[in-house]
């Protein structure tokens, strides 16, 4: 699916927020994008009762080789969106993953409905499917385990043409 014109890192992250909050709200919850990992795993760390979503660009590789890139103008973007929730009060510690209550859902469920909710993005990509999923895994940077898991996509981006410049030299 070619998009009318290349979707910026911008638009494609207001998307995917606007896609995660209008589902994030109506548990209380909210989707953010953030500005970098640092502030990615300092606002994953905060603890919530709610949904919290939090979205960060992970960088982008040009498609193709040397010679190929310069032509095709393509790229993979890599995004890594955190899926965080307190666990509640339970008699078993991991039954917040599973169990179901009037007042939560369980973070496996959120995980897989917001796993599900980002593959279903059609208008971010210049390929079909739109998403390439890659993986969802636990949280842990170093020592610090949250409560929460991330998952990793990435999608088909056109960029610009390179735009020459010539220079001239002055003696």
């Amino acid at each position: 699916m070619a998009l009318q014109s290349p979707i910026t890192i911008s638009d494609e992250a207001k998307i995917l927020q606007q896609v995660l909050n209008d589902w994030a709200i109506t548990f209380g919850g909210k989707a953010s994008i953030v500005s970098n990992l640092r502030d990615f795993w300092n606002q994953s760390s905060i603890n919530s009762e709610v949904p919290r979503i939090l979205i960060c660009y992970n960088g982008e590789t040009s498609r193709g080789s040397f010679s190929q890139i310069a032509t095709w103008h393509r790229v993979d973007r890599q995004w890594t969106v955190a899926v965080t929730k307190g666990r509640g009060y339970y008699p078993e510690r991991g039954d917040g993953l599973m169990e179901n209550t009037s007042a939560e859902l369980p973070l496996f469920d959120v995980l897989e409905i917001v796993r599900d909710l980002i593959r279903s993005i059609s208008n971010i990509s210049e390929e079909t499917p739109a998403v390439d999923y890659k993986a969802i895994k636990p949280m842990q940077l170093g020592n610090l385990v949250v409560d929460g898991y991330t998952i990793e996509f990435s999608t088909a981006n056109d960029i610009p043409s390179n735009l020459t410049t010539t220079t001239t030299e002055t003696t």
